[in-house]
């Protein structure tokens, strides 16, 4: 694989879409339709940076974030990875790919294995793709061990003996393992208590400068994803309405959605924005509506929202919104 040039996407989906089919009555019958849980989605991960995905539960980031990780196949698109496209990866492009991408999951009790001391969790990785000698492999457990804010000692002990903090910082060290180009944190912070959550986001930050991968963040917090994030992109019923840089994003939210969402999530001040409600639950991604996917539960929809899909386009630089009102 290439490296990549300053400036250029480390990941890139180009109109990716992902449908399930949705089982028959009976197990012989025929499909009764399709789940449309990703469609016609355009993004670019760049290096160094971190892209947060947001919106309600069912929107289809979780999904998306499997795609790149290569655990589902597209429908349709392409997912390119420094220029490669991932469907053409094979032996060991595939395995180096594999290497580049980690993840870091919601629940850190159910994504480490319960019978592995911490030492063989974070050792596992680096046997099986790179087979170092015994004292480079304790000597790298150690340091990993150390960047993630926990003792050596902590090498012999079994997940069930750390906190939810301590798991999740232990699950960090896996994915740190084998230096990746890209890190998926898929709901990093939300099982945790509140109180350790500031803890983990600045492990998160502190990592990043330290080892300088990128990260694709996948969280409903969006305080989180404030903190946390260069670039958000706000997802509806499978498709992106709004991205652009993050601050520009919350202070200068140009969707009704993504205000909607600021306004349940982050409460406005006086005269900071406008309190934004949103009526009904989200169409089933089966049969989304015609136009503007969010037409019904908007409050500013009118006759073209309802027969016409809205393009993304840009509004400020690297400002982009799918609304017919701009």
């Amino acid at each position: 694989m290439s490296v990549v040039a300053a400036g250029e996407a480390l990941v890139r989906l180009e109109q990716v879409r992902k449908h399930f089919p949705v089982p028959g009555l009976l197990p012989w019958s025929s499909p009764r339709g399709q789940v449309r849980a990703v469609d016609g989605v355009s993004l670019a991960i760049r290096p160094h940076e971190t892209l947060s995905v947001v919106g309600e539960s069912g929107c289809g980031k979780t999904t998306m974030a499997r795609l790149v990780l290569r655990l589902e196949e597209p429908t349709a698109g392409r997912i390119l990875f420094q220029g490669e496209d991932l469907r053409a990866l094979r032996g060991p492009m595939l395995r180096r790919y594999r290497a580049s991408i980690q993840a870091v999951f919601q629940d850190p009790w159910s994504s480490l294995n319960p019978r592995m001391r911490a030492a063989i969790i974070i050792a596992e990785p680096i046997v099986l793709n790179q087979r170092p000698g015994r004292r480079e492999l304790a000597e790298r457990v150690e340091e990993l061990l150390l960047a993630v804010g926990l003792e050596p000692s902590a090498a012999t002990s079994f997940p069930h003996e750390f906190s939810g903090g301590m798991r999740q910082r232990l699950a960090v060290a896996r994915a740190l393992a084998l230096r990746p180009s890209l890190i998926v944190l898929d709901e990093p912070v939300s099982a945790l208590d509140v109180s350790i959550r500031a803890q983990i986001m600045n492990l998160l930050r502190d990592l990043q400068a330290q080892f300088g991968m990128a990260y694709l963040l996948i969280a409903h917090d969006l305080a989180t994803v404030r903190y946390l994030s260069d670039h958000v992109a706000v997802m509806y019923l499978g498709q992106v309405v709004e991205r652009g840089p993050a601050e520009e994003i919350f202070t200068k939210a140009l969707h009704p959605y993504t205000r909607a969402l600021l306004s349940a999530a982050l409460p406005p001040r006086p005269g900071e924005r406008e309190e934004t409600l949103l009526q009904g639950e989200p169409p089933s991604p089966i049969s989304p509506p015609a136009g503007c996917r969010f037409h019904p539960r908007c409050p500013l929809a009118f006759d073209r929202c309802r027969q016409e899909p809205p393009p993304l386009t840009e509004q400020a630089p690297g400002h982009l919104v799918a609304c017919h009102l701009y």
